[in-house]
């Protein structure tokens, strides 16, 4: 935005004399650190060159300044007033922008580390009206050639709310899936008009409520390893005939299973009780076991929201009293296989959560089988 200072720069307008263009100009704003980081951002800018980033028109051999072409907006104003199926193509307009533009960037092992509304910009020039990336300032170098003084453990490298949670512990650790966090926030963002938290990412009611999803798992290994991945997920949503979320459910349930996409459909649905309580029984052990190998902590996670669903006895897709036992067994198998594998951390968070669940239901098989077996998880 003109004339507002960040903490290293400021952008105003200036026009070259000789061809009367004007252009954004961003100047630095002190030395040092800022210095390098400003000359480590035009690297960036550089380094990521595409048509889908913002252009270096020029820039002062003393470092003070660099010049850009005039964007005509950014992306925050843009979803006002939006359909669903308008915001739908927006939010894979904006990722396809992301996914070109930085491709060549994360091969090379660098990370923007600042995706947000404010830095998608609106362009238009000689290569036509689209969608940028902007602002690289506080872009990460490839492993072995950053400057280790400019990024210190324990302090934000990022913005609120965009921001991976690895960000705010060791931002030097970021890798591509960082941006890949942070540009799910705004896919979430966009789909449903409201803005994420550190803890907690809106999520889209019906498409794109899976690649939301996985895109913005706290653990970075369980994210889309590139944005190229998440990009193609999108595209699969929108060509793939989806259908009701039962059949939808029906679909991955049928053998052989493919336990990573069961995975995301059942972490993106899992306050579905309706659709997946009366399921959970064909849910063979097998399965289980390959569920936890890709995934335990996901597993877990599934779970817990179903114990909690049976709490609350709200949404548990008609079943009765004793309708509600294969779950319940199903759970407590769950249980056992996090104890025979070791994982006591995931076994005791989902023995509190089963145990509460069967206490408010006042029906729960081998109840004193249950309390022995918590007793083991923890000891």
């Amino acid at each position: 935005m003109f004339g507002v200072p960040t903490g290293h720069a400021i952008v105003g307008r200036g026009r070259d004399l000789t061809t009367g263009i004007e252009y954004a100009v961003k100047m630095r704003r002190g030395a040092g650190n800022v210095e390098r980081r400003f000359t480590r951002e035009v690297e960036a800018m550089r380094a990521a060159s595409s048509p889908n980033v913002m252009p270096v028109i020029d820039v002062d051999p003393d470092g003070e300044w660099y010049t850009m072409p005039i964007a005509r907006g950014e992306l925050t104003p843009a979803i006002k007033g939006l359909s669903l199926s308008d915001r739908e193509e927006l939010a894979l307009a904006v990722v396809r922008t992301v996914a070109h533009g930085l491709h060549s960037f994360h091969r090379e092992g660098r990370v923007h580390r600042d995706l947000k509304p404010q830095n998608i910009l609106w362009l238009d020039d000689d290569n036509g009206a689209r969608w940028v990336v902007s602002d690289f300032g506080i872009a990460r170098n490839a492993p072995g050639s950053t400057t280790a003084d400019l990024t210190r453990q324990g302090n934000l490298v990022g913005t609120e709310r965009w921001a991976a949670p690895e960000q705010h512990a060791d931002a030097h650790s970021a890798t591509p899936r960082t941006d890949v966090y942070s540009l799910g926030a705004i896919v979430g963002w966009i789909m449903t008009g409201e803005l994420p938290t550190p803890v907690y990412v809106p999520l889209p009611s019906e498409r794109y409520r899976t690649v939301v999803t996985r895109a913005t798992r706290r653990a970075p290994g369980q994210r889309y390893p590139t944005v190229d991945d998440m990009l193609q997920a999108m595209e699969r949503e929108l060509e793939g005939v989806s259908g009701p979320l039962s059949t939808q459910l029906e679909r991955l349930l049928t053998d052989p299973l493919d336990v990573k996409a069961f995975n995301d459909f059942a972490l993106a649905h899992r306050g579905n009780g309706a659709l997946f309580l009366p399921e959970l029984r064909r849910i063979e052990r097998s399965t289980v076991n390959t569920w936890f190998d890709a995934d335990p902590e996901g597993m877990t996670q599934f779970a817990e929201s179903m114990c909690d669903l049976l709490k609350d006895g709200q949404d548990v897709g008609g079943l009765q009293r004793e309708g509600l036992r294969p779950p319940l067994l199903w759970l407590l198998d769950v249980l056992r296989h996090l104890v025979r594998r070791r994982r006591l951390d995931l076994a005791e968070s989902l023995a509190n959560a089963l145990f509460t669940a069967s206490g408010s239901l006042r029906s729960i098989p081998g109840r004193r089988r249950h309390r022995a077996l918590a007793k083991g998880s923890v000891a």
